[in-house]
């Protein structure tokens, strides 16, 4: 029995030292798959990240490029804006003077107007008082045409009456 109680713990240190073997070449295998396992997905965390990058770079450049568009779109339109405020302050500053030229011109026709308004009254007394003296001298001409016509008619019958004085003088200086 010695010797088969020898025998059966030689065959079960052989078995230990086959399942020692077996679990060492278990555990290097599965810590090679191990290995290989994280290696792989370190790999795809890495093209993962890559891709993750590259998108975001993408992406940034997108963004700048289309916020550098806005800016420079911003910027054109102030400067428009501007321009348009500098011509528009331009254009007031001239009508601004063309008002003011305007304003000196209404006033200087409104002067002249009212010299003209006053010369016109004055011109329209002179011409009542010319309607005046030529109705004046209208009437008096009648007058003297009707004084001269009755002075001719009163001369000739003064000359009638002449006649007719001398011719009775004679006769009465003859009776005296």
């Amino acid at each position: 029995m010695a010797q088969a109680r020898q025998e059966f713990i030689r065959q079960a240190e052989e078995l230990e030292a086959r399942a020692a073997k077996e679990m060492s070449l278990l555990r290097k295998k599965m810590d090679t798959s191990r290995r290989v396992d994280v290696h792989a997905t370190e790999e795809r965390k890495n093209l993962h990240i890559q891709s993750l990058e590259a998108n975001h770079e993408k992406a940034f450049a997108d963004m700048k490029s289309y916020y550098n568009d806005i800016t420079i779109g911003n910027v054109n339109v102030i400067k428009t804006l501007r321009d348009n405020i500098e011509e528009l302050r331009s254009n007031l500053t001239r009508v601004q003077r063309l008002l003011d030229e305007s304003h000196s011109e209404e006033m200087r026709k409104t002067q002249a107007l009212s010299a003209a308004e006053n010369e016109m009254a004055q011109l329209r007394k002179i011409s009542k008082m010319y309607e005046s003296e030529k109705s004046a001298h209208k009437t008096t001409q009648d007058s003297k045409s009707r004084l001269m016509a009755e002075v001719r008619g009163l001369k000739l019958n003064l000359d009638i009456l002449q006649a007719k004085y001398s011719e009775v003088r004679p006769i009465d200086h003859q009776d005296l």
